[in-house]
This record gives C-alpha cells, sequence and structure tokens, in this order.
C-alpha cells in the first residue's frame, strides 16, 4: 500500500473505531492503574509506523534513554519502510515489523507483532498524526502511556498518561527532547549518539572521492524534491571537475525518476553511476562514507549523512531546516528561503500549492507576483 492509501486508512478507520471503542478506552484506562507491577515487563516500546527520517531525528533522543535506562529492554514497533533505518541505528534490542504490502498482510502481521508489545512498563508514541497508532498506545496495556499531543489532536488524550504538548512553532527536536526530560534524561548531545553510530558502523575517516545525489523523498510530500533540471543547474554552479564521479541514491519507488535524471546529466558527458533501488540502507551508508559531498533535500540520507559528519547541501522548501537538524552545522550548507505558504510538510495533511512546490523552484525561477494564485 502507498502512503497516501495508509493516512486515508488511518483517518477513516482511526477515527470509527476511536468512537465505537470509546467505552472500552475508559474501562481500560479506569482498571490499568490496579494491575499489579509484576505483570509488566521492563520494556519501552516506541511506536513509529511511518518515516525513517523522523526516526533518525529522534534516535538520539531514545540513545540517551536507552542509556538512562541499561536495565530495559528498548524495542521499536514499526512498518517495513521503517525497519531498515531503525536496524542502522543500533540502538534497538527487538524491532517487530509490520508488513504494509497489502491489508491482509497488514493485520496479520500486526496480530503477530502486537502480542510483543503488551504489558510493556512504557510505551512512547512518536506518531503525532496516527489516530491507530494512539490507539495502538493504549491497547498495549501499559504502566506509562507517552506521547506528543498538539492543538488538534486531542483525541490523543484518552490513550496517554503521560502528555506531552508540542508546540508546532517549536522545531520538532523539541518536542523528542521533552520526551527524553520525561524519562528524567536531561542532557542529549547529537555529538553522543553521532560517535554510536559511527563505531557501530564501522565508520572511518577514508579518502571522498564521490558526490551523492539523493534529490527524491518518500511519498510523504514529494513537493520536497529536486527534479533532473534543477540537479543539472545545481551541478554547473559548483563546478565541479569534469572526472568527478556522481552517484543517484534513492528507493526502489524512485528508479524511474532516476533514470531520467541519470539521462539527462549523460548529456553532459558528467558521470554518474545509478543506484538507486539496488542498496541497502548499509550499504548506502557505505557509499555515503566515500563521498566527498551529498547533494540532497528533506529526506532520510540527509540525516544519515550528518551522522556520518560528510559535508552537505541541501535545498529546504516545504519544510523548515531549523525544524528538523539537530546538533552543529558545520558540514551543512543549507538554501532555505520561506515564502506564504512554506513551510507546510508536518503542519498539513497536503501541500496547499498540490505539487506547484514554488518554494523548490524559486530558487532556479523567479517566483510569481500574485504567489497565492499559484498555490491553490
Amino acid at each position: 500500500m502507498n502512503i497516501n492509501t495508509i493516512k486515508v486508512v488511518d483517518y477513516y478507520l482511526g477515527y470509527l473505531l476511536i468512537i465505537i471503542f470509546w467505552p472500552l478506552n475508559f474501562f481500560i484506562n479506569l482498571t490499568i492503574k490496579f494491575i499489579p507491577n509484576i505483570f509488566f515487563k521492563k520494556n519501552i516500546l516506541f511506536f513509529k509506523i511511518v518515516g525513517g527520517g523522523s526516526l533518525l531525528i529522534a534516535a538520539p533522543y531514545i540513545f540517551a534513554i536507552k542509556k538512562k535506562y541499561p536495565e530495559y529492554k528498548i524495542t521499536l514497533l514499526c512498518s517495513d519502510s521503517v525497519a531498515p533505518f531503525a536496524k542502522a541505528l543500533n540502538i534497538f534490542d527487538d524491532i517487530y515489523i509490520i508488513s504494509m504490502n497489502n491489508p491482509l498482510s497488514l493485520l496479520m502481521s500486526f496480530v503477530r507483532q502486537f502480542t510483543h508489545a503488551l504489558f510493556s512498563e512504557y510505551t512512547i508514541n512518536l506518531e503525532m498524526h496516527s489516530k491507530l497508532a494512539s490507539l495502538l498506545n493504549l491497547y498495549a496495556i501499559s504502566r506509562r502511556r507517552i506521547a506528543l499531543y498538539l492543538n488538534y489532536n486531542r483525541w490523543q488524550s484518552n490513550s496517554i498518561n503521560l502528555p506531552i504538548f508540542m508546540n508546532r512553532l517549536q522545531p520538532v527536536f523539541e518536542g523528542y527532547s521533552n520526551i527524553a526530560h520525561a524519562m528524567d534524561c536531561n542532557h542529549v548531545k547529537f555529538s553522543d549518539f553521532q560517535s554510536h553510530f559511527r563505531i557501530s558502523n564501522n565508520i572511518k575517516n577514508k579518502k571522498r572521492n564521490y558526490v551523492v545525489l539523493a534529490p527524491f523523498c518518500s511519498d510523504i510530500y514529494s513537493e520536497r524534491e529536486l527534479n533532473p533540471s534543477q540537479i543539472k543547474s545545481i551541478i554547473s554552479k559548483l563546478k565541479y571537475k569534469k572526472n568527478t564521479q556522481f552517484i543517484i541514491l534513492g528507493g526502489k519507488n524512485d528508479i524511474e525518476k532516476s533514470n531520467q535524471l541519470e539521462k539527462e546529466l549523460n548529456k553532459t558527458l558528467l558521470r554518474t553511476s545509478n543506484q538507486t533501488g539496488r542498496t541497502s540502507i548499509v550499504e548506502v551508508i557505505k557509499i555515503l562514507n566515500s563521498t566527498k559531498m551529498l547533494i540532497t533535500i528533506d529526506s532520510g540520507i540527509l540525516h544519515i549523512a550528518r551522522l556520518i559528519g560528510i559535508k552537505t547541501l541541501s535545498y529546504w522548501g516545504p519544510s523548515d531546516p531549523a525544524s528538523r537538524l539537530f546538533g552543529s552545522l558545520a558540514r551543512d550548507k543549507i538554501v532555505y528561503k520561506s515564502i506564504p505558504c512554506s513551510p507546510c510538510v508536518h503542519i498539513l495533511d497536503r501541500a496547499p500549492c498540490r505539487g506547484n512546490n514554488l518554494c523548490i523552484k524559486q530558487y532556479f525561477q523567479p517566483v510569481p507576483k500574485n504567489i497565492f494564485w499559484h498555490i491553490r
């Protein structure tokens, strides 16, 4: 199932189940406090169903919680698209994967994996928008249920007993920071997790030979992406030497777009190697470790590159880098200029421009004077 189908199912089915099972929600909340402690496992379970990039942003805070509670198992319930990112982080003792291939596999894998989640002492829901995830948080029957809530998702209130308000004017990592504070982790450093990531993935300083191009993202807000002509424009301005090799990276859903990009770059006799859809996250890490620079957008690959510590050049439009980039920015060059409708990612369910991403196009062509006629 694609991400849009998942969002529709979550929206309508989630609302329906919240209404139908409201009496059960009330009963669980009423009785859970009387369950003896002996029934609860020393387990801290995180929910992150979609969004590998968001999990990477949350990772330093999860790592801090892991260090604070060494006697607890740190586990994750996630979709198969998030699992590769989770494995690369090397902080989870167990990862329970829900298959999103089709409705039947979703149901079967969910029933199978959710049994592992029952009676954890802590559950922490990292999904701020998902109604189904909020129900999972409740039905796991944990002693302490933590989640971020916003002014428009108060339906989560029945599923959490340790609510943390998320101010949308603050960076997203501030919300994750508040979760860490609620778990008595008051000093979280990006550099600490960066060191852990480098050591656990055997990352060593190597000669940097390549330039990696990663202009694609998941189906969640494809308005973030750069098209082939825009990538060509960026490369021409950077004036690389003729023998520079460019590696194109992306997921399996990006193969057609990457082929178009490769074809466009070959017209200018640039040396390209298209690895889109052919690499695991582990292989992506190895490629980035031999890279002199990454040219990308707001994506999971950007967050991996920052953990490795290579130079990055990132273009932002529908999302604001100030809300997503935690830690030192010394090796990051960021291109971002807000327009009236930006940022919209992570604020609206659907971009107001419906794909006419003027927030990205503005770096390559003049923005129309009456911009509002172009974003509706």
